[in-house]
């Protein structure tokens, strides 16, 4: 059996169909035989035999170009499932998710981004989501406290039963319930998880009425602060989450981020 860190992560199969060469050859012998044709009624007929030959040698030429890329067709087939057996030689993947406004960009909906992205298929240990918060919101660092818990409960749920759709809003609002073909044990975790998922949308939409500023992350004045960073997750079997803002003081260019 072959080493699993020599096997390609995809191949290109040659695909031959040698009717189809024939024909496509059998049609060029015929244009080349027409534009023979018009070349030699350029005495006889003169200005339209010129204009025929014109247009014919146009779609000889595209013709040609389209032969040349189907002449000879290549199939990709990839292997994903080779990638995840080479957990070792993966690089540290960070993703950074932006947000500037919490007015403007509702929370949940940036919430939901980042737990899609903390659930995708990579090793946990070589994964790190960034969120970058330029209005150094209290309600946003609030929203990340939230979600940092229930991620908890949405990734392992994700893995365990192979869920496609990894944005929370997105998976039930396509699935507004699970089906009756589904395990039982599934039907339980679905509407535990499905539960969570709607205490934290509240939690988030309460806080964004009467929210009062944290001590970590008290209401300041986001184009005057400090830099903040913040380790919201740490924990062994999730990916790291972590919670940045760039310092902002008047007449100062704000750095970027090396991380």
């Amino acid at each position: 059996m072959a080493n699993q860190s020599s096997r390609p992560l995809y191949e290109k199969l040659n695909h031959k169909n040698s009717k189809f060469q024939a024909v496509e050859l059998l049609l060029l012998f015929l244009l080349i035989f027409l534009l023979s044709y018009h070349l030699l009624s350029l005495e006889r007929y003169g200005n339209p035999a010129l204009l025929a030959f014109i247009c014919e040698s146009c779609f000889t030429f595209t013709w040609i170009l389209v032969l040349n890329i189907k002449w000879n067709p290549i199939k990709c087939v990839q292997y994903p499932d080779r990638l995840l057996k080479l957990k070792t030689e993966l690089p540290a993947v960070d993703m950074f998710v932006t947000t500037a406004d919490a007015a403007l960009e509702p929370p949940i909906l940036t919430m939901n981004t980042i737990l899609s992205l903390l659930a995708v298929d990579y090793p946990v240990e070589k994964l790190a989501c960034y969120l970058s918060d330029e209005g150094a919101s209290s309600l946003t660092y609030f929203a990340l406290v939230e979600t940092s818990t229930f991620a908890k409960t949405w990734l392992p749920f994700c893995k365990k039963y192979d869920i496609s759709i990894r944005a929370p809003f997105r998976y039930y609002a396509t699935s507004s319930v699970p089906s009756e073909d589904d395990s039982f044990e599934f039907q339980q975790e679905w509407k535990m998880v499905k539960d969570k998922y709607a205490k934290l949308c509240q939690k988030i939409e309460d806080a964004a009425k009467t929210f009062v500023p944290s001590e970590v992350l008290p209401q300041m004045d986001k184009n005057n602060h400090p830099p903040i960073v913040k380790m919201m997750m740490e924990e062994e079997g999730v990916p790291r989450l972590v919670y940045i803002s760039r310092e902002k003081r008047p007449k100062h260019i704000p750095q970027i981020w090396f991380i």
